[in-house]
């Protein structure tokens, strides 16, 4: 008797290269027609955001090494003079090391005739509390501008302004007192900043209301929700 085992959103290295190697064309999903407006996702069904609470970027700055926290901002510049691509090995993805012309893969041990451009680009980005940049790759941009990298530089400002929930990983860095901030998933699905949004609100207005409580006063302020001009204005003249 022969049976047949399937695997469904396994952790293994074969599902992760082939959904890299998609198109972000290859994976629109034909139960959501209305994508456009949408970061797209190899698993489109699934929110990556689903069990999650938001997190300030100021609070970012505070964070534990190596976690994971999701927050809702808005993109001030696309730091292009960083660069926006890194020469990667088409086997593994990784970053190639270079000898003049001569490029080679540390991970496949092999050297690497022809490589492939792959997306590396750093942001700007703000919430009411502060700015951070934060770094994301190939899928998530490939997704949202729906190109390559070699068609990358002619559609970067369309970042700019867009309102995105993006899920970071913290990683410290003990030669910089400045954590490195690496995007994970990315949305501008607008369903999912309103509910985001809404939670944080909500919590903010309860905290208010507890202190008002301790404090036996009812003239504590209210959270601003118009704070981000002043931080893009302070921002700008730094």
């Amino acid at each position: 008797m022969h049976a047949t085992r399937i695997l469904i959103n396994e952790d293994l290295d074969e599902f992760r290269q082939f959904g890299d190697n998609l198109h972000p064309t290859d994976i629109k999903s034909p139960l959501n027609r209305s994508s456009s407006s949408s970061v797209l996702s190899s698993s489109p069904c699934v929110d990556p955001f689903a069990a999650m609470s938001v997190t300030s970027i100021s609070d970012l700055f505070i964070a534990d090494d190596e976690s994971v926290h999701c927050i809702v901002a808005s993109v001030l510049k696309v730091n292009t003079d960083k660069g926006w691509y890194y020469d990667a090995c088409k086997k593994c993805f990784k970053k190639l090391d270079t000898d003049g012309a001569i490029f080679y893969c540390s991970k496949c041990e092999t050297s690497v005739p022809i490589p492939e451009a792959r997306f590396r680009i750093e942001l700007v980005v703000i919430d009411d509390t502060d700015p951070a940049n934060i770094v994301i790759f190939e899928k998530d941009v490939a997704n949202f501008l729906g190109t390559t990298a070699n068609l990358l530089k002619k559609r970067l400002l369309r970042f700019l302004g867009k309102l995105f929930v993006f899920k970071v990983f913290v990683k410290l860095n003990k030669w910089n007192p400045t954590p490195l901030f690496t995007v994970q998933k990315m949305s501008c699905d607008k369903s999912i900043v309103e509910r985001l949004t809404k939670s944080t609100i909500e919590d903010q207005n309860q905290d208010n209301c507890e202190l008002t409580h301790l404090n036996g006063t009812d003239h504590l302020s209210a959270t601003n929700d118009n704070s981000t001009p002043d931080l893009v204005k302070r921002f700008n003249s730094a």
